[in-house]
């Protein structure tokens, strides 16, 4: 619902970000610390969350994230950029970059994102991901090869939380969770889904 997306950002911009960067060591952490508040003010702070999909792409999640905050948060619209952006923002003097989206899940995306922008090259910026729900997995995938960067969400997925994992097979036409596994892997190879 808008107002649980509204709680699960706020939380997540006030909280879980800030909190993300005191752990990281941020050295602007104290300033940064109201972080929302930040990003809503006059002026231009060095901080920007960063809409990691591009216009022409199919999947818009980060897209709507950005334009939540925007339209419901205050949040500036200086301070969100396209990814394409980062490099001439570092160049004006932005040193914190936020990637947000709505999820990980194997952490494929965000890897694509931050492989796009190198954040190797500019080695005084500091690099974040911020997103409402987040998978373990995916969030080890994503530090393996990049450890420097720090990752917030609100909701901490695990095996647990599976799609597969939560239904009651007794109510469907399948035995268990690995032939409905099976089925759904095999459509969504005829609907060229991505994996």
């Amino acid at each position: 619902s808008e107002e649980h997306m509204k709680s699960m950002l706020f939380d997540l911009l006030t909280i879980a970000v800030p909190n993300c960067m005191r752990l990281c060591g941020d050295k602007d952490y104290a300033k940064n610390r109201k972080l929302l508040t930040k990003l809503c003010e006059n002026g231009d702070n060095g901080i920007r969350l960063v809409n990691i999909n591009e216009q022409d792409q199919p999947s818009q999640s980060s897209g709507e994230i950005v334009n939540f905050v925007n339209h419901y948060m205050n949040v500036r619209r200086k301070n969100i950029i396209y990814q394409h952006n980062v490099v001439r923002d570092y160049e004006n003097g932005a040193r914190i970059f936020i990637l947000v989206d709505d999820i990980i899940c194997t952490g494929v995306q965000i890897k694509t994102a931050l492989d796009g922008i190198m954040p190797e090259r500019m080695e005084d910026a500091r690099f974040y991901v911020a997103v409402c729900c987040a998978c373990k997995e995916g969030i080890e995938n994503i530090k393996k090869k990049y450890p420097h960067v720090g990752i917030a969400y609100t909701e901490l997925l695990d095996e647990n939380h599976a799609f597969f994992n939560s239904l009651e097979y007794e109510k469907i036409p399948f035995e268990n969770k690995d032939k409905l596994r099976d089925y759904y892997e095999e459509y969504a190879l005829k609907k060229k889904f991505e994996k």
